[in-house]
């Protein structure tokens, strides 16, 4: 325990994905009625994670330990066609930092997600009440 820590302590483990999105091909419906068979659905991930800003009530929030990794998804059957891979995030944050407020409400944790394919932009999403409630 003097070198590694306490396996035992508790810790809150996030993992920030973004989406896969159904790519879109113009020839599909034309082979699919002409041929009569039909074709794979192929998906894609939308973005890549590049990097992930957390703020309680406004102010940073900074995790235990956390970076970006490659997400790997290699799926061909015949139904679907996924071979791509995205950057998505992972976290590990004290429990403390999702205590109540001092009123006795859960706070607002809100993520500010850099996504490496859409530079111009970020994405701002609020973790929902109910998931802080079931940390108590």
């Amino acid at each position: 325990m003097e070198y590694v820590g306490n396996e035992l302590t508790p810790a809150v483990r996030i993992q920030v994905t973004l989406e896969q999105a159904r790519r879109r091909e113009a020839h599909g419906a034309c082979i699919r009625g002409f041929s009569g068979a039909s074709t794979r659905a192929k998906f894609e991930f939308k973005g890549d994670v590049q990097a992930v800003h957390w703020f309680r009530n406004g102010e940073p929030l900074t995790p235990v330990i956390g970076g970006r990794t490659p997400q790997v998804v290699f799926e061909n059957n015949l139904w679907v066609s996924m071979n791509d891979v995205a950057y998505r995030g992972l976290y590990v944050f004290s429990p403390e930092a999702f205590a109540p407020d001092t009123n006795g409400g859960p706070p607002s944790i809100v993520l500010q997600i850099d996504d490496l394919k859409h530079y111009d932009r970020f994405i701002l999403r609020e973790l929902p009440a109910i998931w802080l409630q079931d940390l108590e």
